[in-house]
């Protein structure tokens, strides 16, 4: 449709339409879709990455913690047992974030670096999961 526009100025009775420039501003939308589009995938992979990195990071430290009395073992135990509670929440949000990324790359959508470095540390965190 775009393309149909005529490069120069056009006259309808005592108004004159910039044809071009209108024509340079409608190209402009796409671009403008699509760079937030990009955005908007990015800064929600990002942020959802960054999320699952942190609890994942936060149960490590309580698996590899060494409790120092009872009541501290007590603790433990429970955090345990949540974390054994977790996995299917970390799957589905995982699962979640691989998903985005894929659509990203079937729709030739280029992600920042810093998000593609987050996907591969999510995954590697996910991976090392003790299951």
């Amino acid at each position: 449709v775009i393309k149909e526009i005529p490069s120069t100025n056009t006259h309808f009775r005592s108004i004159v339409v910039e044809a071009l420039a209108l024509k340079n501003r409608l190209s402009e939308i796409p671009k403008r879709v699509n760079n937030s589009i990009r955005k908007n995938i990015s800064d929600s992979i990002s942020y959802d990455s960054k999320n699952l990195i942190r609890d994942i990071m936060d149960d490590m430290k309580a698996i590899d913690a060494i409790p120092s009395n009872l009541e501290v073992y007590v603790a433990l135990n429970k955090r345990l047992e949540t974390i054994e509670n977790q996995h299917q929440d970390y799957a589905d949000r995982f699962n979640s974030i691989q998903r985005l990324f894929n659509l990203t790359k079937q729709d030739n959508i280029q992600m920042p670096h810093a998000v593609l470095i987050e996907i591969d540390e999510v995954t590697k965190l996910y991976e090392g999961i003790p299951r």
